[in-house]
């Protein structure tokens, strides 16, 4: 659950019918929904304006813009919980390794 700019405090979460979901977390409405390509096995993570999340069929994860429902980040390894930060740089965390990215 995330509260971005420009957005409601939303509830995202992914499902095993190919899609990650965008609810609002007063009413449960769906706002938007993004068809990620296969099933999502884990939690969807929400850095700045960006929503993550992976499928282990598609052997990738993906960031989606929260205010475009764009994609705007992929990469070839997926996880459970794909994307975390620490203030400064991310990490996506697969399945069984951890990649780094420093923002540019």
């Amino acid at each position: 659950m995330a509260e971005v700019p420009g957005t409601p405090l939303t509830v995202y979460i992914g499902s095993y019918d190919s899609r990650l979901y965008a609810l609002d977390a007063a009413s449960g409405k769906k706002l938007w929904d993004y068809d990620v390509g296969g099933p999502v096995p884990g939690t969807a993570t929400v850095i700045g304006h960006t929503v993550y999340t992976s499928s282990f069929k598609t052997v990738e994860s993906v960031g989606i813009d929260v205010l475009s429902h764009r994609k705007t980040f992929s990469f070839d390894s997926p996880g459970y919980t794909p994307m975390i930060s620490d203030g400064r740089n991310l990490f996506l965390i697969g399945y069984f390794t951890v990649h780094g990215f420093r923002p540019g």
